[in-house]
């Protein structure tokens, strides 16, 4: 039996398992069990016929899951948190990587689009910037007070924790509105990015824009992909029942959503000590820098299965 034939065979008792976990219900705990232990059988016979294979890959996680729901409690509340974002969150997180990349394009269209109708004429940045990013950024200003640290990372960090939670509930609007929430954003980012390039302070803009920026533009790409996820799979339910396909999406969406709380939380700390502090210029920068490594090596490649010598997963 090849993988396809194998999920078509039991992709039911996959999406029981997956609902039993979304929903918790403590009458449930022994139906939980039983699935369990019959989806590890399934896993235990994925990774003996055919290791490399997505579907191995997506039982990996679904067992885990349910191994930490299981047994978690035992071995204590933080070590389960603990698990969640060194594992369950980047695991979610590559689940719907080609979401994400349609997430985080959408943004950075936005931002060229931005960028570019502002330094052909600037007083465009009247319609494409919110008032009150207008007030406080004003292109007459000169000298060492046109760029004011403090207000600007804290309207811009304001405005992105909104843009985070819009682009999530644009999954009721079919993905739609998620789409248009990024675009925005990607737009007032590209402006403001143009303006102080206009008016000589782009070097300082940046420092000030990407040691908390990169954390906090790829947590609003995510929450965009989580939402961009459900609308889809709301169009899209494959072959599953349009609510039980419903049903997986939330679950993803909301692992999602609980990593990209954590990750605005570090981005606001980060924006509030180190944006308005003394630090070098340069030393910004490097700390930017290294953001991106970070969430590079966690995003990409934390959580993944061990292989073992004959190339099997290992799923401890």
């Amino acid at each position: 039996m090849d993988a396809l034939a194998f999920r078509r065979r039991y992709e039911r008792v996959w999406i029981r398992l997956e609902i039993a976990l979304t929903q918790r219900r403590q009458h449930d705990v022994l139906e939980l069990g039983h699935l369990y232990q019959e989806v590890s059988g399934h896993l235990a016979y994925a990774r003996t016929y055919f290791p490399d294979h997505a579907v191995t890959r997506e039982l990996n996680r679904l067992v885990g899951r349910a191994h930490l729901y299981l047994y978690g409690k035992a071995r204590g509340q933080w070590r389960a948190v603990g698990q969640f974002f060194a594992s369950g969150f980047p695991n979610a997180v590559r689940s719907i990587a080609g979401t994400f990349l349609v997430s985080y394009g959408t943004m950075a269209l936005g931002a060229l689009v931005g960028l570019v109708t502002v330094l052909r004429q600037q007083s465009t940045m009247y319609a494409l910037l919110p008032g009150g990013f207008v007030q406080e950024f004003d292109p007459a200003k000169t000298g060492p007070h046109a760029v004011d640290a403090p207000v600007m990372a804290s309207l811009i960090m304001t405005h992105n924790i909104e843009v985070a939670i819009l682009a999530v509930l644009g999954a009721f609007t079919f993905g739609l509105f998620t789409l248009y929430t990024l675009y925005q954003n990607g737009l007032i980012l590209g402006a403001l990015a143009a303006l102080y390039w206009q008016t000589g302070h782009s070097f300082v803009f940046w420092s000030l824009i990407l040691p908390h920026g990169c954390i906090e533009l790829t947590a609003i790409a995510i929450a965009g992909a989580a939402g961009l996820h459900v609308g889809h799979r709301w169009l899209v339910p494959g072959r599953l029942r349009r609510m039980d396909s419903l049903r997986v999406a939330f679950a993803t969406a909301a692992r999602l959503v609980a990593g990209v709380m954590a990750m605005l939380i570090v981005a606001g700390t980060i924006e509030g000590f180190l944006t308005p502090s003394f630090v070098p210029t340069i030393g910004k920068y490097a700390f930017a820098a290294l953001t991106v490594v970070l969430l590079v090596a966690w995003l990409g490649f934390s959580g993944r299965p061990e292989r073992r010598p004959n190339g099997h997963a290992d799923v401890r």
